[in-house]
């Protein structure tokens, strides 16, 4: 299913008909330059369907990644498609386990491999972080699961002007959620990761990649309980 939306101004849409729990479908919208209207395509199957992250191919096309309930005897899976430039899809694949696995975040590599990360439960540890390396012809290259016997959740990922890839989360290693940053190769070896507050609770909600450093985001509660917004920026030994 797709068409054309009316689309009254170039920063706001609103679809109140085309809400998730209404649809059930994962929506992309392409805004037109002229800022008129939105290309509304759909993608999935039977079950719940929606996306969390796009990135721009070198051909104009688009990556997307998110989750999919649609595939027989599991529960969900990390859903990734790649369209053309008119949004027409190449080629969907889908990856996890037989339980819950959620996509949340992409990115491309200078060679059009995209690194996708998110996270799965495990039958052992509860949740692992999750990252797929994936080719632009949609063959998984490799796959890691991060984080150890507490439940561990990966939401942002980026790469370094090295190749080197960074992602961020939160994990419960002691009992207590805690921002979690992760460093790794392009081959996916490890190559360290940090807990970002000392005391009391926290989370990585997103980070970037600078030349001269990474630039993280996310939340940390005071010893009062209280939430507050937190900004770290580090250089690339952590």
């Amino acid at each position: 299913m797709n068409g054309y939306v009316p689309f009254a101004g170039p920063y706001t849409i609103f679809l109140p008909e085309m809400k998730r729990s209404f649809s059930a479908i994962a929506l992309f919208l392409a805004l037109h330059c002229g800022g008129q209207d939105a290309l509304v395509h759909t993608y999935g199957g039977g079950g719940t369907e929606e996306f969390r992250a796009v990135v721009v191919m070198p051909d104009s096309g688009f990556a997307l990644v998110g989750s999919t309930g649609s595939m027989p005897d599991m529960a969900t899976d990390i859903y990734v498609v790649r369209t053309d430039s008119l949004l027409g899809c190449e080629w969907s694949l889908a990856v996890g386990s037989a339980g819950v696995d959620t996509g949340r975040d992409i990115v491309l590599d200078e060679e059009g491999n995209l690194y996708v990360c998110g996270y799965r439960a495990d039958t052992e540890s509860g949740y692992d972080g999750v990252v797929y390396k994936i080719s632009d012809e949609g063959e998984v290259i490799w796959e890691i699961a991060l984080g150890g016997e507490a439940w561990d959740f990966a939401h942002a990922i980026d790469l370094d002007n090295e190749g080197m890839v960074w992602m961020g989360g939160r994990t419960y290693a002691g009992g207590v959620r805690k921002p979690w940053l992760l460093t790794f190769s392009a081959e996916g070896m490890n190559s360290g990761q940090w807990i970002l507050a000392s005391s009391g609770a926290g989370e990585v909600t997103d980070l970037v990649c600078t030349p001269s450093g990474i630039l993280v985001c996310g939340w940390v509660a005071t010893e009062e309980g209280i939430s507050r917004s937190a900004v770290w920026r580090l250089d690339k030994e952590g």
